[in-house]
């Protein structure tokens, strides 16, 4: 057995325990744009499955942490972590925080990083642009 392998497996129920014991509950929104009959965009909001009540342990970062994280030019303001597995969660998707820390705000995904030993998914979210639906 690898030595990832050995540390995954010592430290998954820790993980698991953490996001859901400490955590928020949010729902993901998928965005699809279309075309209105005038020929405008539109914007409309599907959850996929799995999309609602996924445990994920939210925080505020520092500036010189989404510098080292995300990037230097990254406009994240807030750090979602929540376990792989329940939803595909892309760039651009909608988070509402439906319960816990940060209830009622709504986030954009702007970046999102697997963990190295694949137990869990880090999120970089921004402020939204417009109404989540």
């Amino acid at each position: 057995m690898a030595l990832a392998d050995t540390i995954r497996n010592a430290t998954k129920p820790v993980v698991a325990n953490l996001m859901t014991g400490l955590g928020s509950r949010i729902n993901v929104r998928h965005p699809t744009i279309g075309r209105a009959p005038d020929g405008s965009s539109t914007k409309t909001w599907a959850t996929p499955t799995n999309g609602t009540n996924i445990p994920c342990k939210l925080d505020f970062v520092s500036t010189a942490h989404v510098q080292r994280v995300w990037g230097m030019t990254s406009d994240v303001k807030v750090e979602g972590m929540l376990p792989i597995g329940y939803a595909d969660i892309l760039p651009g998707d909608g988070i509402i925080v439906v319960s816990g820390f940060m209830a009622g705000k709504t986030f954009t995904v702007d970046q999102s990083i697997p963990s190295d030993l694949g137990q869990y998914v880090m999120l970089g979210l921004v402020e939204p642009r417009g109404v989540i639906g």
